[in-house]
């Protein structure tokens, strides 16, 4: 029983933490008109306090993850166009840990956009977040996720009246991300 109950504790993550994280983004953008959206990598950069999980092996983590968004658009008259704001994301994710060190996670994220004011993207956007990952006991993770944009994020009136007279939805952020990470601090 002893070897039991030291194997169950030695798989389940400790206290609050703080880490570092780096990683690669596929996003595109949904809702383009008169166009394609291709997707566009991108690397992404952060920090993150993983907050004590309770008894139940739930925990919540708050992340600032800096990158770029957008797509590669082309128009159908052949024209290119390279959309990448800048993004600043505060995703904010419950996390349950279902198998030792494997968790899966979700919550919403809050996008600011960085940049001029005049761009064809709000400086806004609201997106549900998903995705597992790996937490390791030696303070290593591995986390995908998708984001999925729910806020229209088109700021240009003309498309916007397009959108209205055709019965078009929104221009929508959606994003795949990959990352590394590593928490600093005892298990």
């Amino acid at each position: 029983m002893l070897g039991m109950n030291y194997a169950a504790s030695a798989q389940t993550p400790g206290g609050t933490r703080v880490g570092i994280k780096l990683g690669a983004s596929l996003s595109t953008l949904s809702g383009t008109i008169n166009s394609e959206a291709h997707m566009r990598g991108s690397l992404m950069v952060g920090t993150l306090v993983r907050f004590k999980p309770s008894k139940q092996l739930f925990s919540v983590q708050a992340e600032l993850n800096m990158q770029k968004q957008g797509a590669n658009i082309e128009y159908d008259d052949g024209q290119r166009e390279e959309r990448d704001p800048f993004y600043f994301n505060v995703p904010v994710l419950l996390r349950q840990y279902i198998r030792g060190p494997l968790y899966v996670n979700v919550g919403p994220q809050l996008g600011l956009r960085t940049g001029s004011s005049k761009s064809p993207l709000k400086s806004t956007d609201i997106s549900v977040v998903g995705g597992l990952g790996f937490e390791a006991a030696n303070g290593f993770v591995f986390d995908a996720r998708l984001n999925y944009g729910l806020l229209d994020i088109d700021n240009d009136p003309q498309t916007q009246s397009i959108r209205r007279q055709l019965g078009f939805g929104g221009l929508y952020n959606r994003v795949a991300q990959f990352s590394v990470g590593y928490l600093f601090g005892k298990k």
